[in-house]
């Protein structure tokens, strides 16, 4: 996640008001990996996120959205990694 530090601190500390929404990091990360699992393609995901390309640039990363989808498994998801407390 190093490329896309600001992703973690989206999640981690809801820095961005237009992000997935969530009391929790738990929350957010699950909100986030859901919409990604719900949509096929990346110009579908990207049409549905919550906030615009002006407030959060760099959600709309194609690389980033091959690598969650790339990467998900039961056991390799990015909720696994903050429910254990991976920062």
């Amino acid at each position: 996640m190093v490329r896309w530090p600001q992703l973690v601190r989206c999640i981690q500390w809801d820095t961005s008001e237009s992000f997935f929404t969530g009391a929790t990091p738990e929350e957010r990360v699950l909100e986030f990996e859901k919409s990604l699992a719900d949509k096929p393609d990346f110009k579908e995901w990207k049409d549905s996120l919550p906030a615009g390309e002006d407030t959060i640039p760099w959600l709309g990363d194609i690389h980033l959205y091959e690598f969650m989808i790339k990467t998900r498994s039961e056991n390799g998801s990015l909720s696994r990694a903050v429910s254990v407390g991976f920062w």
